[in-house]
């Protein structure tokens, strides 16, 4: 952890992650640093510690093959908003076979959809990528991140970003499905499909390594860049994801959430994270 935490006291304020599409779309965000790595998956591989490929987790510290709402929402957790105890990981990326420890995750939470969202229901997991249309390779602080295929872009000072797109139509009814992914959907001109009637938040998470050597060859432990993918699992405070949600994604008016939250939220935020600890 000290690691991660020398390296983000190095590079620009957080919000050049998302600063293009604050104001278009709306979004607020969880900044969460590097918590471990192990061949767990608690969506697909649940209750069978070493059976997935390598992860690098984010979030909730307790992560792991036996994971449920109720170890990660009692669990401490690396995001900076503390309420925010859910579950983000992808698999482990290696620079010519070497494993390359990540800084920190941007999970940026946008409405998509017409009309008022609802919050993730507290429980639900998905698992998103693996399609091109899907998956952003970029740089935190040259623009937000955009596909460029498996090749790394020049990212100067800044870090190599792997972005994932998650569905933001829910079917109203399931937290999870055989294939994780099923019983959501992603909405089409600002709609849901009938089948998935239930908008919610559009989730988008960029996850942060440091530049790569321009001549190293960077994979997954699921296999080359194009297999990039990642895991949701929400454990956030549901009043805490109900207020932030109304305030920054249903108002009226246009509110920029990226780089601060309203003082009243902060509180509540505080004020949460510190009723969970007594």
């Amino acid at each position: 952890m000290a690691v991660a935490v020398t390296l983000i006291a190095s590079v620009p304020a957080a919000d050049a992650f998302g600063a293009r599409q604050s104001k278009a779309k709306r979004p607020f965000g969880s900044v969460c640093l590097y918590s471990h790595t192990a061949s767990d998956d608690p969506i697909v591989k649940p209750g069978q510690p070493g059976a997935a490929h390598s992860h690098d987790f984010f979030g909730s510290t307790s992560t792991d093959a036996f994971s449920t709402v109720e170890s990660l929402a009692g669990s401490p957790t690396t995001c900076k908003l503390t309420t925010d105890r859910s579950a983000y990981w992808a698999p482990t990326m290696y620079s010519d076979g070497e494993a390359v420890t990540p800084v920190q995750a941007h999970a940026y939470y946008v409405r998509k959809v017409r009309g008022r969202v609802v919050p993730p229901p507290l429980g639900l997991r998905i698992v998103a990528g693996g399609e091109a249309k899907r998956v952003r390779f970029g740089c935190v602080v040259e623009a937000m991140p955009s596909r460029l295929g498996n090749m790394v872009p020049k990212c100067g000072d800044g870090y190599f970003t792997i972005g994932i797109t998650f569905p933001d139509c829910w079917n109203g009814v399931d937290l999870d499905s055989v294939d994780h992914r099923s019983h959501m959907a992603y909405s089409h001109d600002g709609r849901c499909p009938e089948t998935h009637p239930v908008g919610t938040t559009r989730l988008r998470v960029f996850f942060a390594y440091p530049k790569p050597d321009p001549d190293s060859a960077l994979t997954l432990s699921s296999g080359d860049l194009h297999t990039a993918h990642a895991d949701f699992f929400n454990a956030w405070d549901p009043q805490m994801l109900a207020e932030t949600t109304a305030y920054c994604l249903n108002a009226p008016k246009r509110r920029n959430c990226t780089k601060r939250l309203p003082e009243w939220l902060r509180d509540l935020d505080r004020e949460l994270a510190g009723a969970s600890k007594t």
